[in-house]
């Protein structure tokens, strides 16, 4: 009954606003859309084709399965070229089939086609913590036509909620690192090991996460739209503006945090939709 064929798929891609030359970070769980009868990889070629030789496709290339810190613990080294990525089977398929590269951070690397790949994934290893000023996800805000895509998600794994906190992260009202940094090893692309530290994220802090929560702000404001694809909605968010209008909502008391977020009359919050379980972030 959940089957989804591949002229569908095609289809529920065409319809996507997403044009050549975009750079779009996709978030994915498949078995929301439904049972595909292809091979996934094509959905992967239908997205490299959507965005044409000149744009961008980056995916986590996560590694974690839980909290960080206990990750971290229990996996000091991260070796690029071998550390497989945990978001999933989709996530695996384009590390491994698409010849993705890879940005050299333990925990939170970030995997990435197209003319900017290099240069989106290069400096991640300079950052103090997984989302600073260096990361992939910093600088894939500062692109034109920067695009999230949640397949078959909600926004609640959208990675880059994680930016504006992490650049701010001295001031923020919500501690969300831990004090103390973990020392890990990396491995790169030329067998070469070094030494990294970094912060990693508090977990109860983590726990109080509901990006959701600024799911309505985002859609009323015009950057966030639902697309059906395959058996459920996808979303879309139009990212160029997303920090300016993080930081405009820093300063009214609003954060994607429970406790933290004052406008749930004016945004007309669904409160049941941010306790449901879609997709997991460390």
């Amino acid at each position: 009954m959940n089957k989804v064929s591949l002229e569908q798929i095609k289809k529920d891609i065409a319809n996507l606003p997403i044009n050549k030359g975009d750079t779009v970070f996709v978030h994915s769980a498949l078995s929301s859309l439904g049972y595909f009868d292809f091979d996934p990889e094509r959905l992967i070629e239908l997205l490299l084709d959507k965005v044409g030789t000149e744009g961008n496709l980056l995916m986590p290339g996560f590694p974690i399965n839980g909290y960080t810190i206990d990750y971290l613990k229990a996996n000091p080294v991260f070796d690029v070229q071998k550390t497989p990525s945990r978001m999933g089977m989709f996530t695996e398929k384009f590390r491994t089939k698409f010849k993705a590269e890879r940005s050299l951070h333990p925990s939170h690397s970030v995997l990435a086609v197209g003319p900017l790949a290099k240069e989106i994934t290069a400096e991640h290893h300079l950052s103090p913590n997984p989302f600073g000023t260096h990361s992939p996800f910093y600088k894939f805000l500062q692109l034109k036509n920067s695009k999230v895509l949640g397949l078959g998600t909600t926004i609640f794994p959208f990675t880059v909620f994680r930016v504006y906190e992490s650049m701010n992260y001295e001031s923020y009202p919500v501690q969300v690192f831990n004090e103390e940094k973990m020392d890990t090893e990396i491995i790169d692309r030329d067998g070469k090991r070094f030494f990294y530290t970094t912060f990693v994220h508090n977990p109860q802090a983590s726990n109080l996460r509901r990006n959701m929560l600024f799911e309505n702000y985002f859609i009323k404001k015009g950057m966030l739209k639902k697309y059906k694809t395959g058996r459920t909605d996808s979303y879309l968010l139009s990212a160029g503006e997303f920090l300016k209008e993080m930081e405009e909502n820093y300063k009214q008391g609003n954060l994607p945090y429970l406790g933290h977020y004052r406008d749930f009359e004016l945004n007309k919050v669904d409160q049941s939709r941010l306790f449901k379980k879609t997709d997991a972030e460390a």
